[in-house]
């Protein structure tokens, strides 16, 4: 499968993309097309429990947003990733957004709300998000309600680039013929 990535909201262009997106992108790219248009959400889940992290480094899976108790939270928000440097005590959160495209505000703000819960006690450099692109939606034939990354980005950059500040990565995953 195709992988793009797509650095959004970063002060300066980075030369060399960090090993967890590498790594990421690496990984969601050696998934199989015809696998995940036919099993959908599920392959991407999949994908995620399958995804290996790099030497080094602890991946936590399903984990939530926030370190604070139930009942000081008004909802139980989680991430389907976050991988977490142990040697240079970072954390980057990850979130698989094949969803609908009413969420793309709310993925956003998962990273977001994620880096500020930890933010006294361990660095959060970025954020990632796993999109599909318009030609993937489209060759998969899935609903015209799903959220593209042409949609995350342009979103990012006219609506919430004023009111987010952890820089994000998209992977973008392509469809083909």
């Amino acid at each position: 499968m195709l992988v793009t990535v797509n650095a959004m909201g970063f002060s300066s262009a980075n030369a060399a993309l960090p090993i967890e997106v590498e790594s990421l992108a690496g990984h969601f790219g050696n998934a199989e097309q015809s696998k995940v248009i036919k099993r959908r959400s599920r392959a991407f889940q999949e994908l995620a429990k399958s995804y290996a992290a790099p030497t080094g480094f602890e991946l936590i899976t399903n984990a939530p947003i926030s370190t604070r108790t139930q009942h000081e939270t008004s909802a139980n928000y989680r991430l389907d990733l976050v991988i977490h440097n142990l040697n240079l005590l970072t954390s980057v959160p990850v979130e698989i957004a094949f969803n609908n495209r009413e969420t793309i505000g709310t993925n956003f703000l998962k990273l977001e709300s994620f880096a500020k819960d930890q933010k006294d006690r361990i660095n959060v450099p970025f954020g990632v998000l796993v999109v599909p692109t318009a030609s993937l939606l489209n060759f998969g034939g899935w609903d015209r309600v799903y959220g593209s990354s042409q949609e995350y980005e342009n979103l990012r950059i006219r609506m919430y680039d004023s009111c987010l500040s952890l820089p994000t990565y998209l992977i973008e995953l392509h469809g083909h013929f």
